[in-house]
């Protein structure tokens, strides 16, 4: 089998590509605990988001207001994610035809 055609995009590939890349977002990769912040990263197998958290655990943390927001992707991870996650796809569907044949 040559490269061009394990590589060749299809809606197959790029389906699976798109539900293994939301499935593996859910996968905690460790967080940061502070005095005042909270920071958990998500994604796998780079993470790629992270999610911030200001609490009002001491009374250092007084003059912050406690709350969570979602902090922009690191999009060169996500790339990361999205190529590695289609080479893997384009692997399960060659096996597949090899299999099926």
């Amino acid at each position: 089998m040559k490269w061009k055609e394990f590589l060749k995009p299809k809606l197959n590939k790029i389906g699976l590509t798109l539900l293994l890349l939301l499935i593996s977002s859910f996968v905690p990769q460790g967080s940061i605990i502070g005095q005042c912040r909270e920071i958990e990263y998500y994604g796998f197998p780079s993470p790629w988001f992270k999610y911030d958290c200001i609490t009002d655990k001491g009374v250092l943390c007084s003059g912050n207001q406690a709350g969570c927001s979602i902090m922009p992707p690191e999009l060169l991870l996500l790339i990361v994610n999205i190529i590695v996650w289609y080479i893997f796809s384009c692997l399960i569907f060659w096996i597949y035809d090899k299999v099926k044949k």
